[in-house]
């Protein structure tokens, strides 16, 4: 070390000092842009999520006045089957958001003849089709989409499950 020039010897102190600010210097910036970036994205998520969840909600506070609607008419006026028909039919034509009306009544409850009676449109292919539920193959008194709000007095939302016999597709009522 003795015999190097001054150049040298400086070189040899200075350098590493550099280096070592550098290095601070770079993590430093490193670990607070990732923090500023991280809190961004979680941030994004977060008004993300509620923008979703409100969209969702607009969607099924839509759909949760077509029963109201259809109970509060059923409660003042008879029904032929082809007015309900017609009128279940109607509701799934006016209502984008809803895939299908079902007006479920209890038993013998519409026609004393009759243990189950339940008109029935939904969306198919581009088309409303319109049919009468309930049988000995579709028995809705047993399902939880008919149950439970039955069983609790209110409306409810059921958990997704695939409807086989209606609609043939994976929905919640």
């Amino acid at each position: 070390m003795k015999n190097r020039s001054l150049a040298a010897r400086l070189i040899v102190f200075i350098l590493p000092a550099a280096a070592a600010i550098f290095l601070a210097a770079f993590a430093y910036n490193y670990y607070y842009s990732k923090q500023a970036v991280m809190a961004t994205a979680a941030e994004s998520a977060h008004h993300l999520a509620h923008e979703t969840a409100y969209r969702i909600e607009v969607i099924l506070k839509g759909a949760e006045k077509v029963p109201a609607n259809l109970a509060a008419m059923l409660g003042k006026f008879s029904y032929q089957t082809k007015d309900l028909l017609h009128l279940v039919r109607t509701a799934v034509a006016a209502n984008s958001e809803v895939f299908g009306v079902c007006i479920a009544f209890e038993p013998h409850a519409f026609d004393t003849r009759a243990r189950y009676f339940a008109p029935y449109a939904c969306r198919d292919q581009g088309r409303i089709k319109t049919e009468l539920l309930g049988g000995e193959a579709y028995q809705y008194f047993g399902y939880d989409w008919y149950q439970i709000p039955q069983e609790l007095k209110r409306p409810m939302w059921s958990e997704p499950y695939f409807e086989e016999g209606g609609g043939n597709i994976v929905m919640t009522t």
